[in-house]
């Protein structure tokens, strides 16, 4: 019996893979917990190991021992699990790789993972490979080691437009690659993806699960591409085994929500792919803020070719005659105009119905038909609303000239039967209806800025009409005035879809050579150890690293390597802002010295930690005057209380809370009716008490940070007041370890006038947060770009992209146009995150 198990314990070590090689990776462990003795300890621990064992076991020779009943087959799984990767994930479902790298609290502890897992993960809920490899499938294709593999990462197999373009990129990197499939969700695309696959794995845990792929696949690959922002999960996994990935971004930035998805992926995308010129204009912002190179980071590749086909008279007549017993309705020789998609605001499903009405009063031999789902009367995002309008002009019924039918069957034969196709999205970055129906001989009429279709590429296609945006009695006249199909002897043989695949391989080699020959310019983990796609936890200090360095690699922006890495840009800038920044180190001041005269604003919209706060900081005690600001009369009674038990003296206002904190520190500096202001022209330090009930940790960290730098700490001050009384003074900030450019606020740049010169296109430094140190004079300036009657917006505000984030990034911009200096003070010491 010893020697049946010690065959099975032989074999199973000699067909076993090598380690996965990861960099940085932790080895595999083999010490005292794999021996007998180990498993002994482990039996008197849990009594019940043997059934945690056998729930773990999934290599067959183990599973025959298991059911012969065969003494001793708990000790072997337990010894062999016990060696780590990668005879445990050979053996059974877990992983001791995969286990620490999804709890690195767990690498933390010292524990072994395995010994972790049978005391504590598995009563905790802690999950193992099983979560993965039940969704893992065999594709139809033949795994060749000797062939470069591929990763293809996309949300769900469903019909969309980003399944489609993972689709035609699978189909096409089947020629030449091996190609593995991962997706968060199945759908009915499961075996079109199976047909072109090696493997395919479908898991809701993409950033988790991804790294627990079979060896033989992640050892292989030579590259991923990520379809779509939603596949933004793999982003982490990805970078920590320095894996290149390219994204194919198949939505608008404007659209992507959470807006980090969009941010990050283009960071860290060695290329980024676009289907279309117009969808990559909407990503400028984002680009120019990291620094990205259009021509260098990133790729045009048209998942389709815009050409003109037709459609036989005998299918021609055949599609009417379907659709017309579809609808209960005869279509004859009528005009039908077709629109395709998932009913919804963005789709312009309301257009079409609109457009519909107004063309059926003018030519009632007209037919509107819209091919789509979404339809739900009790969606209350859209289907109600389009459920009661269809209801209130008669539409979708036996007789009606606007009809619906749900995605599916029909829409080919829609497109077929059409004469025209009417894509009244507001925004669809892939359209690809347009050109499945200009393939069947149809016209478009699209609005121009809304899709692709604008790119100057289409401009010689004769069957597309563009009309100005949202210009729907533009668009309406156009549809009926435009000529009916002609019916040929036959369909038009559509051409093979461009190599997508082959131009995304190309430029991903290219753009990886670059990087890999260009000299290095930054040496080492950098200055500031703050996490970029990884969190704070101490078990990815070295993943964090590596996000970093991959990110400075490729030439772009979000972390400073270090304070003199922003001096030497500030430095290399002739920008008349840029001029008049500088970065020095932080100081407490010296002890004794005549503090020079400042105030302080204080916004307090929540209370919790305010009593806290003012014993925190010295500040407070030594400022000339303090003044208080909060949105109701019941909270200024509270905090004049505080001020009281801090022995402290201050104005406390009550002010709307309009403008989260920056709009009441300017409104201490409007004159009021006979010109007087509640705030002078000193020296005033703004800071904010924004923390409420739930506030995250990391955020607390974050505001001691800045009142660290601007405030000092209860026995003393910073050197900001000594700075600020300099003559050329006008701001000091904290120095924020992460760059940030415009963001969303460049949609608002056009509204800022009056100023010396124009603004730079990135702003360098700002008081991130909006807590600083300024003069009165500066304040005066900023509302001169922000008078009082400036059209201010009213709570709630959006995250990104207000006039109050505008303005956070403008007051080097004001301090300048005044001709004063602004100064981040560096403290390499202070806690960021």
């Amino acid at each position: 019996m010893a020697s049946s198990l010690d065959d099975v314990r032989r074999e199973i070590l000699a067909g076993a893979p090598q380690p996965e090689e990861r960099p940085g990776g932790r080895p595999a462990r083999l010490d005292g917990i794999a021996t007998a003795a180990g498993y002994a300890w482990m039996r008197l621990r849990r009594p019940d190991l043997e059934a945690r064992l056998r729930a773990l076991v999934r290599h067959p020779r183990i599973e025959g021992l298991y059911d012969a009943k065969t003494p001793g087959t708990g000790r072997l799984l337990y010894g062999l699990i016990a060696r780590g990767d990668p005879i445990d994930r050979c053996v059974s479902d877990f992983s001791a790789a995969h286990y620490l790298e999804i709890y690195p609290d767990v690498a933390i502890s010292g524990i072994h993972p395995f010994v972790h897992y049978l005391l504590h993960g598995r009563d905790e809920g802690r999950v193992t490979l099983r979560r993965l490899r039940e969704g893992l499938t065999e594709g139809a294709m033949r795994r060749d080691g000797r062939r470069p593999g591929c990763l293809i990462v996309l949300p769900a197999l469903t019909a969309s437009g980003a399944a489609g373009v993972a689709l035609a990129l699978a189909r096409q990197a089947a020629a030449t690659h091996d190609v593995t499939i991962l997706a968060e969700r199945s759908g009915p695309l499961l075996e079109a993806f199976r047909e072109v696959a090696c493997t395919l794995a479908v898991t809701e845990h993409l950033s988790e699960d991804l790294g627990a792929l079979p060896p033989e696949v992640l050892g292989r690959l030579s590259f991923a591409i990520l379809v779509s922002v939603g596949a933004f999960g793999a982003l982490r996994p990805l970078v920590a085994r320095d894996i290149p990935l390219a994204v194919y971004a198949t939505e608008d930035s404007d659209d992507t929500r959470p807006r980090h998805r969009a941010l990050f992926s283009a960071l860290f995308a060695d290329l980024l792919v676009f289907p279309s010129g117009h969808l990559r204009a909407s990503w400028a912002g984002i680009l120019a803020d990291q620094g990205q190179d259009l021509d260098r980071d990133t790729l045009i590749a048209p998942p389709a070719d815009l050409r003109a086909g037709g459609v036989g008279a005998d299918d021609l007549r055949a599609a009417r005659a379907r659709l017309s017993h579809r609808l209960n309705t005869d279509i004859g020789g009528r005009r039908l105009i077709v629109g395709t998609g998932t009913a919804h605001w963005r789709s312009g499903t309301d257009l079409f119905v609109m457009a519909a009405q107004t063309a059926c009063a003018r030519d009632p031999d007209a037919l509107f038909l819209w091919v789509g789902d979404g339809f739900d009367h009790e969606d209350p995002d859209f289907g109600l609303w389009i459920d009661r309008h269809l209801r209130e002009v008669g539409g979708d019924r036996p007789g009606s000239t606007l009809h619906i039918l749900p995605d599916g069957p029909a829409r080919s034969d829609a497109l077929q039967a059409a004469d025209a196709l009417f894509l009244p999205a507001r925004l669809d970055p892939l359209a690809t209806a347009a050109f499945d129906a200009v393939a069947e001989g149809c016209h478009v009429v699209a609005f121009e800025g809304a899709t692709g279709l604008s790119d100057a590429r289409h401009a010689g296609v004769d069957l597309l009409h563009l009309v100005p945006y949202g210009d729907l009695p533009a668009a309406v006249d156009r549809l009926l005035g435009l000529p009916r199909k002609s019916a040929g002897e036959s369909g038009t043989v559509r051409p093979p879809p461009p190599d997508m695949f082959g131009s995304i391989d190309v430029a991903l080699r290219a753009r990886l050579a670059a990087s890999r020959s260009a000299p290095a310019e930054i040496d080492g983990d950098g200055d500031f150890d703050v996490p970029l796609l990884f969190s704070t936890h101490p078990g990815h200090a070295a993943d964090r690293a590596r996000a970093r360095r991959k990110v400075w690699s490729l030439g772009r922006r979000m972390v400073w390597p270090s304070a003199d890495a922003a001096r030497a840009e500030i430095a290399a800038s002739d920008h008349w802002v840029h001029c008049h920044l500088s970065v020095e180190p932080f100081a407490f001041r010296p002890a004794g010295a005549p503090v020079p005269d400042f105030a302080i604003h204080l916004h307090a919209h929540h209370l919790e930690d305010l009593a806290e706060d003012l014993c925190a900081y010295r500040a407070y005690r030594e400022a000339r005057r303090i003044v208080v600001t909060t949105d109701t009369e019941a909270k200024a009674g509270i905090a004049r209380t505080h001020l009281a038990a801090a022995k402290l003296s201050g104005d406390v206002l009550v002010m709307e809370n309009r403008g989260r904190d920056i709009l009441p520190f300017l409104r201490l500096f409007w004159p009021d009716a006979e010109g007087r202001k509640v705030a002078d022209d000193g020296v005033w330090a703004h800071v904010h008490q924004k923390k409420a009930i739930g506030t995250s940790p990391s955020g607390d960290i974050w505001r001691r940070f800045l009142m660290t730098i601007l405030l000092g700490d209860a026995t003393r001050l910073s050197q900001a007041p000594d700075l600020m009384a300099e003559p050329d003074a006008g701001l000091v900030g904290a120095f924020d370890p992460y760059t940030s450019g415009w963001v969303g606020a460049r949609r608002l740049l056009d509204r800022v006038a009056g100023l010396p010169g124009p603004l730079p296109e990135r702003p360098l430094l700002f008081p991130i947060g909006n807590m600083f140190w300024t003069r009165g004079s500066v304040v005066t300036e900023m509302t001169r770009l922000f008078p009082p009657d400036f059209p201010w917006p009213n709570e709630p505000i959006g995250d990104d992209g207000t006039v109050y984030h505008l303005i956070e990034r403008l007051w080097p911009t004001a301090a300048a146009a005044f001709g004063r200096r602004s100064v981040f003070l560096e403290k390499r010491d202070q806690p960021r995150a």
